[in-house]
């Protein structure tokens, strides 16, 4: 079910990307390389200002948790938290290979790209490896942006698949 004030947050991939819904308008802000995610909050809460919008305990806030850019995770868990505790939102998490299955993704394995890192998840067990450089052409048929867009969104919340635990996936 979609709930009608929503926000969602991913920076599993370095660069990374809110959603807010509220009274089925959706706001959105994609952030390209963010030299520190350390520096969240403080553009949340600029993006917040600049549209206007306003958080309330009527919120559920949805992260993903990874696989991914595992600093940036971790930052913005701290960030949902904080949202979460100052607002009385409901905190959710979703991962890359509910994603996968949100963007019906049919490979067995896809390879995703960070930084100085590449990944490849086993859609099938989700467990992940590591991929050195010297490899990466034995996995080029499966790489993969994994960037959200709304489509995604909608797809994830109808789903309603959503873990309580926020932990993230590292590798």
């Amino acid at each position: 079910m979609i709930k009608n004030k929503s926000l969602i947050i991913d920076f599993t991939l370095g660069n990374g990307s809110f959603f807010l819904i509220s009274d089925k308008k959706t706001f959105t802000k994609k952030i390209k390389n963010l030299d520190k995610t350390e520096k969240l909050p403080l553009v949340f809460f600029d993006f917040l200002k600049k549209k206007k919008l306003k958080l309330d305990s009527s919120f559920v806030i949805y992260m993903n948790v990874g696989p991914g850019h595992i600093i940036s995770i971790r930052n913005s868990i701290v960030l949902s938290k904080i949202i979460s505790l100052v607002f009385g939102c409901k905190l959710l998490a979703f991962n890359n290979f509910d994603l996968l299955n949100a963007k019906k993704y049919k490979k067995t394995k896809a390879l995703i790209s960070l930084k100085n890192q590449n990944i490849l998840l086993n859609v099938k067990n989700k467990n992940i490896n590591k991929i050195k450089k010297e490899d990466l052409a034995k996995f080029k048929n499966y790489k993969l942006n994994l960037e959200l867009n709304i489509k995604d969104i909608k797809s994830l919340l109808l789903k309603n698949r959503f873990a309580k635990k926020i932990v993230p996936i590292s590798f």
